[in-house]
């Protein structure tokens, strides 16, 4: 079926987004080039939104200083801009022909990094090779492709999935990437995926929910189980468990050191950005104000159609900064741009 007959690569800022872990902060030219090319005919609530967002980037700016806020604003909140940027626009691209893109060129990396090329070499790849290894085997590099990150690369694809009409083939080529790739976040995306669009089958098979308990049971019930710990350590239960009370000791931290004014509207320090637990560096930012506002946003914006996409974009946030990276940036703004599937298969 077709979806769009336009390639988001041949835009300005489709191809500049896309590849920015390539092409570096070059690609910060799409945020002041949308802005230009906006035309601010917005909804009520829109607007709401957007002067919330001036208001509290005005006091932080104050209290940090603008190009420190700035940065901090770019980081959280730049999917906004992709998203007013699309929605004034009403024209879709043929994210298909991207999906099939992404896959290809994560496929030919994954082979690439692991035969030919220094990982290390590549702009998109940390400079220390101990620290961009794979977390899954001594011998497999992770690809990180145009995610910049493992976890953020799988995502991406995985929500460009739940948008394309995806045949058998599709998934199953997929589901070989998101192994390649090796991210627990991407894994955990994909059999979301999975458990999301074939739902429907699995109420009528009892089989199939057996065997799902069953494998559910072998990885949570039995976690001393050494294989089960190879292979599936990024989804068992002594990592998962290992996380939760990791993310319970830094969110008692990290409250306990903001003031009341800090709890209101957020610090806005560079320094507090990054960290493996985004949301909460998000909370630091942007205080309660901020918080209240982007779930607001996301509960208003979302719906049957970008439904999973963002849902699952932002619950995978809670561990990397994939929500905050350009390229996924560029797809949420697109994502809550779409309205139905009507317009979906035409116009934003």
């Amino acid at each position: 079926m077709k979806i769009f007959k336009r390639s988001p690569l041949s835009s300005i800022v489709g191809f500049f987004s896309i590849f920015y872990n390539y092409i570096g902060v070059l690609s910060f030219v799409v945020y002041p080039y949308m802005l230009l090319k906006t035309r601010f005919v917005m909804p009520v609530f829109d607007w709401l939104v957007l002067i919330s967002i001036v208001m509290l980037f005005s006091l932080s700016a104050y209290i940090s200083g603008f190009v420190e806020a700035t940065q901090v604003y770019r980081f959280h909140w730049g999917f906004l801009i992709f998203y007013f940027f699309f929605r004034a626009r009403g024209r879709g691209y043929d994210m298909r022909a991207l999906f099939i893109i992404l896959l290809s060129m994560t496929f030919i990396e994954s082979m690439l990094v692991n035969s030919l090329i220094a990982p290390e070499n590549l702009p998109n790849y940390p400079n220390d090779r101990e620290f961009s290894w794979s977390h899954f085997s001594d011998i497999w590099q992770r690809v990180y492709g145009v995610g910049g990150n493992p976890s953020v690369l799988s995502v991406l694809l995985v929500a460009l999935l739940s948008i394309v009409n995806p045949g058998t083939v599709i998934i199953m080529a997929t589901s070989i990437i998101i192994i390649l790739i090796g991210s627990g976040s991407g894994a955990v995306a994909f059999i979301s995926y999975l458990i999301y669009k074939y739902m429907s089958k699995l109420r009528k098979s009892p089989i199939i929910i057996a065997t799902f308990i069953f494998l559910l049971a072998l990885f949570y019930l039995l976690p001393d189980i050494d294989v089960i710990d190879k292979f599936f350590y990024k989804i068992s239960y002594k990592y998962l468990s290992h996380l939760f009370e990791l993310k319970q000791l830094q969110i008692s931290d990290a409250v306990s050191n903001m003031d009341i004014f800090a709890l209101l509207i957020g610090t806005a320090n560079i320094e507090n950005m990054g960290g493996d637990f985004l949301w909460l560096s998000f909370f630091v930012c942007q205080g309660f104000a901020g918080s209240v506002l982007m779930l607001v946003f996301f509960l208003k914006r979302i719906n049957s159609v970008n439904g999973f996409g963002i849902f699952i974009i932002f619950a995978t946030t809670i561990h990397y900064f994939v929500l905050f990276s350009l390229p996924v940036q560029f797809l949420t703004g697109y994502l809550f741009a779409i309205r139905s599937k009507k317009v979906l298969n035409k116009r934003l």
